[in-house]
């Protein structure tokens, strides 16, 4: 069954995998490789593919991605609270909320 997990940094190795299938495939915008710009309030985040090999770069975006459930933290303008922020874990699909996080 898929649920859907707080991201933390003990999801790297299957969140570059992911990316990679999705890279393969051309659809780059479900890779979740961040290249946001910045705007007022928020620094941007620009990472590439090769960059996030690296734990510790991968590390502080899946604290950014689980922070972005908090109502106060940075985010891109027009950007609202993703309370059931997660990435999925699983190989069935089902619905999870974020209370189902580990």
């Amino acid at each position: 069954m898929i649920e859907l997990v707080r991201p933390d940094p003990r999801f790297h190795r299957s969140f570059l995998a992911a990316a990679d299938e999705f890279l393969a495939a051309g659809e780059e915008r479900y890779a979740n490789i961040p290249d946001i710009r910045p705007d007022p309030g928020f620094e941007g985040l620009s990472l590439t593919r090769e960059q996030l090999e690296d734990p510790e770069v991968f590390a502080p975006l899946a604290s950014w991605t689980a922070g972005l459930a908090e109502p106060d933290a940075p985010r891109p303008r027009a950007t609202s609270p993703a309370p059931s922020c997660g990435w999925p874990t699983g190989t069935s699909i089902s619905a999870a909320s974020r209370s189902a996080t580990s």
